[in-house]
């Protein structure tokens, strides 16, 4: 008997096939990535918003507490003001400014957290700061 021996290639009809990506689950598993990127950067766009509001908010309250006198309640309660005013950097639901009028009446309610005379030099120099003449 003659060995056989074993050939190089397989028979074509041994051969596995692989059927082709119906273009359907192709769109879907792009779809997919470009949802899934939109998703990280939206996010990445909120977490940096709110450390970026979270800087400045502590930038202005130091300013401000060693410019007006304040102690830390004072400081701590016009932080929570700015906060409910502004929000906190999320930048699909926070706001940068109100109208003039809004803002008049923010800058008064810190200007009554403060001591009676810094109180009144800020509110003289906050209130129709944004208004042009």
């Amino acid at each position: 008997m003659k060995n056989s021996r074993p050939s190089k290639r397989p028979h074509k009809n041994a051969r596995a096939t692989v059927p082709p990506r119906s273009p359907w689950r192709e769109r879907l598993v792009v779809a997919g990535w470009v949802a899934m990127f939109m998703a990280v950067l939206a996010l990445f766009c909120t977490v940096a918003g709110i450390i970026n509001q979270r800087i400045a908010l502590n930038r202005t309250t130091a300013k401000w507490k060693s410019l007006y006198h304040l102690t830390d309640t004072q400081a701590a309660r016009i932080r929570e003001i700015e906060l409910e005013f502004h929000g906190n950097g999320n930048p699909f639901t926070s706001r940068d400014s109100g109208t003039p009028e809004e803002n008049d009446a923010h800058h008064l309610e810190i200007s009554r957290v403060m001591n009676p005379e810094d109180g009144a030099r800020f509110a003289r120099e906050m209130i129709g700061k944004d208004r042009k003449p």
